[in-house]
C-alpha cells in the first residue's frame, strides 16, 4: 500500500464523515438546531410569530447539568450523596433584522415582568411561558433529541454596541431564567420544515 492510500485512515475529517455515513442515526451537528416558544405570550407578539423566535436563534448555550455532593464517612469509608442540583442559565443570540423586532420583543416581555414606567411587578403566571425547547436536527429536519425547559422569562437583554465601520451582523443576546429543565428524545413524528 502506497503512503497516500493511508491518508484517509488519518485524516480526522474523513474519519468523521465515515462514522456519520455508518452510524445508525448519525452524528448530531452544532449548526443545525432551532430554538421553539411554542406558547408565547399573545400580548407581546405584536407583528411577529413564533415562527421568527424560531429560526432567528443563531446560536444557543443550553446549561449543562451540576449536581451538588454530599460526603459522609461511615466506617472510614466515603459515601457521596447528590444534594441539590443547579442549573446555569440558557442564553440565546437571535440574529436581527433591521427594525429589530425581536430585542423589542424581549424589551415588551421584561416590561411586562416589571413596568419601568410605574414600578409595578407582575405575578410570575403573567409573564412566563410553559415552555421553550432547543432541539437539534437532522439533515431531514427531524427532531431527535431536546432540552425543554419549564415555566420560562427572560431576565438580561445584553448590550447592543453600534460602532461605524463595523460590517458584522446585529445579534440580540438574552439570558433566561426556568424552573425544570429535562433532557428528552422524540418519537419519529416530529418534523420541521425548513
Amino acid at each position: 500500500m502506497a503512503a497516500d492510500d493511508y491518508k484517509q485512515f488519518l485524516d480526522p475529517s474523513e474519519f468523521i464523515a465515515n462514522a456519520a455515513i455508518s452510524s445508525r442515526h448519525g452524528l448530531s451537528k452544532k449548526h443545525l438546531f432551532v430554538a421553539e416558544i411554542p406558547d408565547m405570550i399573545p400580548s407581546i407578539m405584536e407583528g411577529m410569530s413564533t415562527f421568527d423566535l424560531t429560526w432567528n436563534a443563531l446560536s444557543a448555550s443550553v446549561p449543562g447539568v451540576d449536581l451538588g455532593i454530599s460526603c459522609t464517612i461511615i466506617n472510614q469509608r466515603p459515601r457521596y450523596y447528590g444534594t441539590e442540583r443547579a442549573d446555569q442559565d440558557l442564553q440565546i443570540t437571535y440574529l436581527e433584522s433591521s427594525d429589530m423586532p425581536i430585542r423589542r420583543l424581549f424589551d415588551r416581555w421584561i416590561g411586562l415582568i416589571w413596568d419601568p414606567f410605574t414600578g409595578i411587578r407582575n405575578y410570575p403566571d403573567d409573564y412566563t411561558v410553559e415552555s421553550l425547547k432547543v432541539s437539534s436536527l437532522n439533515g431531514q429536519g427531524e427532531q431527535a433529541y431536546f432540552d425543554e425547559f419549564t415555566r420560562v422569562f427572560p431576565y438580561n437583554v445584553a448590550d447592543l454596541d453600534w460602532e461605524t465601520g463595523s460590517h458584522d451582523l446585529v445579534a440580540t443576546v438574552v439570558k433566561f431564567k426556568f424552573s425544570v429543565h429535562t433532557i428528552k428524545a422524540f418519537g419519529d413524528e416530529k418534523k420541521i420544515d425548513y
